[in-house]
């Protein structure tokens, strides 16, 4: 073999082997591209653990077996779906500052959300009916609209202090009037939580 011979040779295979590491790099970027997304954390997404009453700043409550507990959101401390057939209805529990405008306003407002009018102060219907707990008394009512809206609140007030507890289920008129018994046994489970200002 001639020297240029040779030397074409060994160029080649200089080339060559250039060209196979430029490769191996394609194929190392490729794989880590195209690597799987990290798992997510534990818990995400997950619902709250059913049958442990659930604690929520200096309350502590029980709920019905066969509540299905939610995770709480931005706006609730307690959410529930409540079973009855082939339906299930939606139980919020919402802590606001104050007394959120008093009874009439947030009675009126519930009304008007199931397309029902306001009541005047003093009213029949107005008053409500009250539920007595360890934390004080719920005033309740029961506001249903039949055909066509089909749809009906069992809603509890209760003012304590510095703040109010609104406590409303919402389904069909036939889940509203068969969980009612259920319905006031939870306002009477309220209590305060225990190491709270009031329950230690």
């Amino acid at each position: 073999m001639t020297d240029h011979m040779t030397r074409t040779f060994i160029i080649m295979l200089l080339l060559l082997a250039l060209a196979g590491c430029g490769e191996s790099d394609k194929i190392d970027r490729y794989q880590q591209e195209t690597a799987p997304p990290a798992a997510p954390s534990a818990g995400a997404g997950m619902q709250m653990p059913a049958g442990h009453p659930p604690l929520s700043g200096d309350y502590a409550w029980q709920a019905p077996e066969g509540w299905e507990a939610q995770a709480p959101s931005s706006m609730r401390m307690g959410s529930y779906l409540v079973p009855h057939g082939e339906e299930q209805g939606d139980l919020s529990v919402i802590r606001l500052a104050g007394s959120a405008g008093g009874p009439l306003a947030n009675l009126n407002r519930w009304r008007g959300q199931l397309g029902l009018e306001p009541l005047a102060e003093g009213s029949p219907g107005a008053e409500g009916k009250t539920v007595e707990t360890p934390v004080g008394d719920f005033t309740c009512w029961t506001l249903v609209n039949g055909d066509p809206v089909n749809k009906a609140m069992q809603v509890g007030m209760l003012f304590s202090g510095d703040h109010s507890l609104f406590v409303k289920l919402t389904g069909s008129p036939e889940l509203v009037s068969a969980t009612g018994e259920q319905f006031e046994r939870y306002l009477r489970s309220f209590n305060r939580a225990e190491g709270s200002a009031d329950g230690a």
